[in-house]
């Protein structure tokens, strides 16, 4: 069942920060932050956009290499679809992907966890008409499809497409957390990644358990953008998290 935009009242709380020499964080930002200059400083850009919703500070937190953004993408967007989160019809037109949805990359309203469990269930849905499986959520990730014929929509995808379906795959994720969840967060540890040396993991928690992880990476400015955002939960359990107090 997807994960449409959750509104929570904000918890005015911060927590200490013991991931990078034991700064405190701030509050959630009432203003978009800069550019990040130091992994642990996403906290603040993704709390800013978690909870102002603020498209053109995405910008602000994105790659600017065309293939390490597209890869980006494709991982984003899948890892959203497998865990529900969806995008509206005006999240895909404001993040300016509209052209993915006329493909059936994005359906508004519906992830790829919503058609395998109708699937696996026998069921038929309203939507599942207008609903191509093989291509919701999986941006083209080869220029040759599974049957081994030529895949003629990947490079116009990915060079047209690169940046805004990174954009609204950063903001898709980012949705599939409580607004609430923001204020209580912190970074729990920086480290570098076995990946690549422009690539550095930021691990994020509420009270030592672990909520999110983070992959930076640096661009030739010198600033950092988001490479990877991994949810350690569904925003479900997210959601019980606060309900419980955590």
């Amino acid at each position: 069942m997807s994960i449409k935009h959750t509104c929570i009242s904000t918890v005015a709380a911060s927590l200490l920060f013991l991931g990078c020499g034991n700064k405190p964080t701030e509050q959630v930002p009432t203003t978009a932050p800069g550019s990040v200059k130091e992994p642990y400083e996403i906290l603040k850009s993704l709390q800013y956009l978690g909870t102002k919703k603020d498209l053109k500070h995405l910008q602000v937190i994105s790659l600017t290499d065309t293939t390490v953004a597209y890869e980006a993408a494709c991982n984003l967007h899948k890892h959203a679809g497998d865990l529900g989160i969806v995008l509206r019809d005006q999240d895909i037109m404001d993040l300016g992907v509209t052209d993915l949805r006329t493909k059936g990359y994005f359906v508004p309203g519906v992830s790829h966890a919503d058609w395998a469990e109708a699937k696996a269930k026998n069921k038929t849905m309203p939507w599942m008409a207008k609903v191509d499986g093989q291509k919701l959520d999986r941006l083209p990730e080869t220029d040759t499809l599974p049957d081994g014929k030529p895949n003629p929509e990947f490079q116009e995808i990915k060079s047209k497409y690169a940046v805004a379906a990174m954009k609204a795959g950063v903001f898709r994720v980012v949705s599939g957390v409580p607004e609430a969840l923001w204020p209580r967060l912190a970074v729990t540890e920086t480290k570098a990644s076995t990946q690549s040396s422009d690539i550095q993991n930021v691990s994020i928690g509420l009270k030592g358990t672990p909520v999110m992880e983070v992959a930076v990476m640096k661009n030739k400015t010198g600033s950092f953008g988001v490479y990877s955002l991994t949810l350690k939960f569904p925003p479900r359990e997210l959601i019980t998290m606060l309900d419980q107090g955590k």
